[in-house]
């Protein structure tokens, strides 16, 4: 478990899934999960790794499996079946996982609200503004008619 720098792919930090399925396991007192490694040789001798990855019995009787890809990194197939664990857990017990992407985009909604409802304001505004000029344009036109009948 550690955490990955990968400044070819433009990230200064990737979080750990490992790591943080560990992090939620605890919080919600759960266990540590267990994961049960499938090796595969090939024939040029290089190793396929999977990874099925399970929740131990626990008094909350979240009972749940994930299996992650193939991969012939191993700890690229430990991090997919982690995160597929973490993608089950988050449905199952309908909490989330605050961290910076999630904080970033509660950020940018924020700023999407505000504008929007500015503009909604300003639209409506500029509605009423136009109501008023046309109830004055239709007695002008009133005006004008009256003079002429």
């Amino acid at each position: 478990m550690g955490e990955g720098v990968n400044r070819n792919a433009g990230f200064v930090h990737v979080e750990d899934m490992e790591l943080l399925l560990h992090r939620a396991c605890g919080n919600l007192l759960v266990g540590s999960p267990v994961f049960d490694p499938s090796l595969t040789q090939v024939e040029d001798g290089s190793v396929i790794y999977e990874f099925a990855v399970y929740l131990p019995r626990n008094e909350r009787g979240l009972e749940l499996v994930a299996h992650g890809p193939q991969s012939f990194d191993e700890r690229t197939a430990r991090q997919e079946a982690s995160f597929a664990l973490l993608e089950k857990v988050v449905a199952v017990t309908g909490l989330g996982i605050c961290d910076y992407t999630y904080r970033t985009l509660g950020q940018r909604q924020q700023i999407n609200v505000e504008v929007t409802e500015g503009s909604a304001g300003r639209l409506l505004q500029r509605v009423l503004e136009l109501e008023d000029k046309n109830k004055e344009l239709e007695d002008q036109l009133k005006a004008f008619q009256s003079m002429f009948e």
